[in-house]
């Protein structure tokens, strides 16, 4: 719920139904999600989302960044052994 409650426009999502878009507009209870380069336009349910695809990428690339300087911490280290 914490998840549908903090979408916002320019996410980009994926319905419980497998439909991918991205948000244009959002209301108190739907949503209103473009899904093609058509500009195709749908209005859903907030709780027909599954994921947020753009929270996801984000989460993946701190996760990566911070891998990434733990590894230079390390080698760092070994190097000033």
């Amino acid at each position: 719920q914490k998840m549908r409650d903090s979408l916002k426009v320019g996410d980009n999502i994926t319905t419980i139904g497998g439909i991918i878009g991205d948000v244009v507009s959002v209301k108190e209870d739907s949503l209103v999600l473009e899904t093609s380069a058509d500009r195709v336009r749908i209005e859903f349910a907030k709780f027909a989302v599954s994921t947020n695809n753009t929270a996801e990428k984000e989460a993946a690339k701190q996760k990566a960044a911070a891998l990434a300087a733990r590894k230079a911490e390390k080698e760092k280290a070994k190097k000033e052994k």
